[in-house]
């Protein structure tokens, strides 16, 4: 987050900085519980197979997936999906961020 640049040093800014830190991650964590806690998305890792429980960093993929569907893969009136990327594609892409 560079909480060590000198903008962030001056007056206030190591408070606010550290105060939208927490505030981002636990805005993250609420989304990624009211959305996805009865079926959560763990990424599994080839170095870490017995992960069981989803980390920050699966809440921000399904996060980030999510806003890019919306923003990619929007409904023409017909139906047909203006976008030649597929739910597959952003959710790779999503995970790889």
């Amino acid at each position: 987050m560079r909480g060590e640049t000198p903008q962030s040093w001056a007056q206030f800014g190591p408070e606010r900085t550290v105060l939208l830190a927490f505030l981002t991650y636990g805005l993250v964590w609420l989304w990624y519980l009211l959305t996805q806690g009865d079926h959560p998305t763990v990424v599994n890792q080839p170095w870490y197979q017995g992960k069981h429980l989803p980390s920050f960093i699966d809440a921000l993929a399904s996060l980030r997936a999510a806003l890019w569907a919306d923003r990619i893969l929007e409904e023409t009136p017909s139906g047909a999906n203006s976008s030649k990327m597929s739910p597959e594609i952003i959710r790779i892409l999503s995970d790889a961020g």
